[in-house]
């Protein structure tokens, strides 16, 4: 079996037209603030597919190269989340995709932002923030499915550490 080519480790705001998120798993979410320093930050643990691979024949399905990551968007404020679930469909939180809606000016404290919206396939969550980083936590693995098993991703981790190649 092939080796995924993992471009780099820290992927951050300067990549976001390289980068899609579509189908991604979001494992968990999580809101951390510092009183000290002001900041705050919105954490995401996701499995990030790095590449669809195409059938091959006699196979009819898709195979694909996924990584757990940790996407931290800073400086976050004014977040307003909207999700929908169904007694028979599970709660999870899976991106169809992650826009850039608009820049903003918040002030002296936090001058530059832009208002990004997560768009869920079961809701939406809103929210102003300067940029993001994702960490690779994992190198690619190669997978039948668009997500990791919780042993193989290592469990729900929101730890800003970046693979080794």
């Amino acid at each position: 079996m092939k080796k995924y080519a993992l471009e780099k480790t820290l992927w951050s705001t300067a990549d976001f037209e390289s980068m899609g998120w579509h189908d991604s798993v979001i494992y968990g979410l999580s809101l951390t603030s510092d009183f000290d320093t002001k900041e705050s930050e919105l954490m995401l643990d996701i499995d990030y597919i790095f590449q669809w691979n195409n059938p091959e024949p006699p196979t009819t399905h898709y195979t694909f190269w996924v990584a757990p990551c940790t996407l931290v968007f800073k400086n976050v404020l004014n977040i307003h989340f909207e999700m929908e679930t169904s007694l028979v469909l599970s709660p999870e939180m899976e991106i169809s995709d992650i826009n850039r809606l608009e820049e903003i000016d918040r002030g002296e404290a936090f001058p530059r932002a832009t208002k990004w919206q997560v768009e869920l396939q079961n809701g939406d969550l809103f929210f102003e923030a300067d940029g993001f980083e994702q960490y690779v936590r994992q190198l690619p693995s190669y997978s039948e499915g668009q997500r990791l098993s919780l042993t193989v991703r290592g469990g729900i981790s929101f730890e800003k550490v970046q693979a080794t190649r």
